[in-house]
């Protein structure tokens, strides 16, 4: 996972304690990662594959090195804003709530709450 990550741009160490942090998980296409309304359990790394994030007004596609889940696994007040679906198959790390706070609590955070621009795909 470290050599996965590192690819895609992480330091070395930010690569270790994610790699170490998070669950990978590999999934087959066509699977909600997070579903609009939903409470948010976990935050998802892709590392491999993509996912189509459907917002309100749009489709995004995103790729390795994006973060998915993260606005309502940081707040409990707030439901998932966005249904997200694997298009192919897609592998991912898995963070629970209490690991992800810790994470985007520490110099991560720039890394693992990225600022949104959201363009129609």
């Amino acid at each position: 996972m470290t050599t996965t990550l590192r690819s895609l741009g992480f330091s070395e160490s930010a690569a270790r304690r994610l790699a170490q942090a998070g669950t990978p998980i590999d999934i087959d296409a066509g699977v909600a990662l997070t579903t609009k309304g939903e409470r948010g359990d976990e935050a998802f790394l892709i590392l491999e594959g993509e996912a189509v994030v459907e917002l309100d007004d749009a489709k995004v596609h995103v790729g390795p090195g994006a973060v998915v889940g993260e606005t309502a696994t940081l707040d409990p007040q707030l439901r998932r804003n966005a249904t997200v679906t694997t298009a192919t198959r897609t592998l991912v790390l898995v963070y629970d709530v209490q690991t992800f706070r810790s994470l985007a609590a520490s110099d991560l955070h720039s890394v693992l709450v990225p600022e949104r621009h959201a363009t129609a795909a």
